[in-house]
């Protein structure tokens, strides 16, 4: 089966009438990053070369991650290492000047009238909708999603340490993570202890973790958790080869890159390696289960509503996600073997601590039976497991949450 080679997203036609799109077609030091391209019939033309992604996946339809501020200038968010910064480019030479801000997250950019408009958050502040003037880069505050954190909630928080790590079974590998140390100023451990640590697994599997105010962590971590969130091979926003790395390697690779991170994190004295647990939803839920069952790394997990089949997902998708395990494991069915041995259905008898699991009885995506067959299997047992079923609650939307990526 024949794939796409290129990358092509966020078509806009300038005020002049040319049109331009975000494409990875073009190298820049040795990768290829998705940058901005103008179109012409019989011609492509790359704008900027940066070692910057200047779009996300388009997840949902109708999402914009720049626009034009004249005819020569746009208003730009690029993503580098996991967080989001705001750019305006000329569109002539391709020079990019960079936006003084305070956010780390940057989405839903729309450009009119002498303002730029785009919910826009940091690890430390929640997001809300901000209008900023072109020509003083003045900031206001138009709606907030969140009220402001009190005092001593914003004590608490604090923005993540990034790590490269080495993975793979040689260390041949490396990986990318965000790692959040414990963080409560009232308190202090007793002296030598070190915390347990909670893996948070993003979706997608090809998203990416997340760069804004996520409060689930500072739960953890205020508590004497530390926490890290692995942006995985695979992950978006970190050049064309991070991200096809995972093509033929869902349930391994990303599997190795959370492992070298727990490693790398207790190589270092950071954690305790004999209290880590390990939480994701959807394939980040298939990423917790594959560490509960083949590897011993995890103390107990928590799975939302997790898949535990691969060859379900091979088999039944929509247009937007069409081929896409074909893609992230192997063709199907002439890799059925390999998606059985990287379901957790077909080897639950390999775990041995205790998991969690979150469902929804109507969830079309990840059918209740892939949680049940886990739950009974751990129940023949006599493993220590506990599970919630929400009865009517699908927990999806119209466009399926584990992702469609880039190709």
């Amino acid at each position: 089966m024949r794939f796409s080679d290129e990358v092509i997203c966020a078509p806009l036609w300038s005020p002049d009438g040319r049109l331009y799109a975000v494409s990875d077609r073009s190298t820049s030091a040795g990768d290829r990053w998705a940058n901005f391209h103008r179109f012409a019939p019989e011609q492509v033309t790359p704008v900027t070369s940066a070692e910057a992604e200047y779009a996300a996946p388009p997840w949902r339809l109708g999402g914009a991650s720049y626009g034009f501020a004249s005819e020569r200038d746009t208003i730009a968010a690029a993503t580098r290492a996991g967080t989001w910064s705001l750019e305006r480019i000329d569109i002539e030479t391709g020079r990019a000047t960079p936006i003084e801000t305070p956010f780390t997250s940057i989405r839903h950019l729309h450009v009119s009238q002498g303002a730029a408009v785009f919910e826009a958050g940091s690890f430390v502040s929640p997001a809300a909708l901000y209008r900023m003037g072109l020509a003083t880069g003045a900031l206001t505050s138009v709606r907030e999603k969140a009220p402001q954190p009190a005092p001593e909630v914003a004590a608490c928080l604090a923005a993540p340490e990034p790590m490269t790590i080495p993975s793979g079974a040689q260390a041949e590998a490396e990986a990318h993570a965000f790692f959040y140390a414990t963080s409560n100023p009232e308190f202090d451990a007793p002296e030598g202890e070190k915390p347990p640590l909670v893996i948070m697994i993003h979706g997608g599997p090809t998203a990416a973790a997340g760069a804004g105010l996520n409060l689930t962590i500072p739960f953890f971590t205020l508590r004497g958790f530390a926490v890290v969130d692995p942006n995985y091979r695979g992950s978006t926003g970190f050049g064309r080869a991070y991200r096809r790395a995972m093509y033929g390697g869902w349930g391994k690779v990303d599997v190795e890159d959370c492992v070298g991170a727990v490693q790398a994190l207790v190589s270092s004295g950071r954690v305790d390696p004999y209290r880590v647990v390990s939480r994701g939803g959807s394939s980040g839920g298939y990423t917790t289960l594959a560490l509960a069952t083949f590897t011993d790394l995890l103390s107990a997990a928590a799975s939302y509503y997790g898949i535990s089949n691969l060859e379900m997902i091979a088999r039944i998708t929509d247009k937007l996600e069409a081929q896409y395990a074909a893609l992230l494991v192997g063709p199907y069915p002439v890799a059925s073997k390999l998606f059985r041995a990287r379901s957790l259905l077909f080897h639950a008898a390999r775990v041995d601590g205790p998991i969690i699991f979150f469902q929804g009885t109507e969830d079309p995506v990840v059918p209740p039976e892939q949680a049940r067959v886990m739950i009974d299997e751990m129940a023949s047992r006599q493993l220590l497991h506990a599970f919630g079923f929400y009865h009517g609650e699908s927990g999806r939307r119209v466009w399926s949450p584990w992702g469609t990526g880039f190709r």
